[in-house]
């Protein structure tokens, strides 16, 4: 049995932060982005990331966002986990991911007023997931199949006349 090593575990860590770093950092863009499309002043954030500090809305939004982003950076490790065949890791990061959008993100959202939105959510995050992850496995195949092609054949056996 392998030992386990406080590097490693620190390494781990640190895997997490930065991929939960680079999620929020895009969301806090992409809210940005389309904040100021449509006029909407109550996302008191810019693109450099500051933020008003007298705006209680954008404080709890950083926070209930980089919660969300750890726990996200927290799933992607699941694609760490080699043994797992890749359709099982897509499944349970889609679970994880579900699961922090479920408990963190449509329960503190202005959004979930009725059930009717919440359901609308949920199925727009699988939908949306769902593409994404379409796109990302015909590329994957794609790029599979180039290499494939590449890869010189030589014959086992021999022929039988």
């Amino acid at each position: 049995m392998k030992k386990i090593n406080v590097f490693d575990i620190l390494k781990i860590i640190k895997d997490i932060f930065i991929k939960a770093c680079i999620y929020f950092s895009a969301v806090i863009i992409l809210f940005n982005i389309l904040g100021k499309f449509m006029g909407n002043t109550s996302f008191a954030l810019n693109i450099l990331g500051t933020f008003y500090i007298y705006d209680i809305f954008a404080l709890n939004f950083c926070f209930v966002l980089a919660l969300a982003s750890i726990l996200a950076g927290a799933a992607a490790q699941v694609f760490k986990i080699k043994k797992l065949p890749l359709m099982s890791r897509h499944i349970a990061f889609f679970i994880l991911l579900y699961l922090d959008f479920l408990l963190i993100i449509i329960p503190l959202s202005a959004y979930t007023v009725n059930q009717d939105s919440t359901l609308f959510l949920s199925v727009a995050f699988t939908v949306v997931y769902l593409i994404i992850f379409g796109i990302a496995m015909a590329i994957k195949a794609i790029i599979n199949s180039a290499g494939n092609k590449k890869s010189d054949y030589e014959k086992q056996f021999k022929d039988v006349d």
